[in-house]
């Protein structure tokens, strides 16, 4: 279980996350939140504010280390994420072309019926062929 402090430093650093901000950044938030809140602190004396303020110095430490990782890692996935993505992509394209045994019979009977009808088709045109020469020759007389 998370204390309120805790709570609010997480949801902080989410948010700083979230929106890609730089350490730097983060920092200048923080600061820029903490002399607000001194400065209403002065004006209205109000409970609560004293609190919020040292919530928002304890995120000031711990922001720089956590924003620097988060940098880090998004730097290594810049570097190292395409080929990762493409290596994925090219195992899935892969598995998804992959052919196994009843691709293989169905692919061989539909190349021999493909050379059944090749053959068929040569046989019909050396017939026609033939047909035609025998017709020449009949007509064809020896003149003398």
């Amino acid at each position: 279980m998370l204390t309120d402090l805790e709570t609010f430093k997480a949801g902080f650093l989410t948010r700083c996350v979230e929106e890609g901000i730089s350490t730097d950044e983060a920092l200048s938030r923080v600061k820029s939140a903490s002399a607000r809140l001194d400065a209403m602190e002065k004006q209205a004396d109000i409970p609560g504010y004293g609190m919020l303020r040292d919530l928002l110095k304890g995120v000031a430490g711990v922001a720089t280390p956590v924003v620097s990782k988060a940098t880090d890692l998004a730097t290594s996935l810049g570097i190292f994420g395409p080929p990762i993505l493409g290596g994925v992509a090219g195992y899935g394209v892969s598995k998804m072309t992959d052919v196994d045994e009843e691709d293989v019979d169905d692919i061989k009977k539909e190349e021999l019926v493909d050379e059944y009808r090749r053959q068929a088709h040569k046989l019909r045109q050396s017939k026609a062929l033939r047909a035609y020469r025998d017709k020449r020759k009949e007509r064809g007389g020896v003149y003398l």
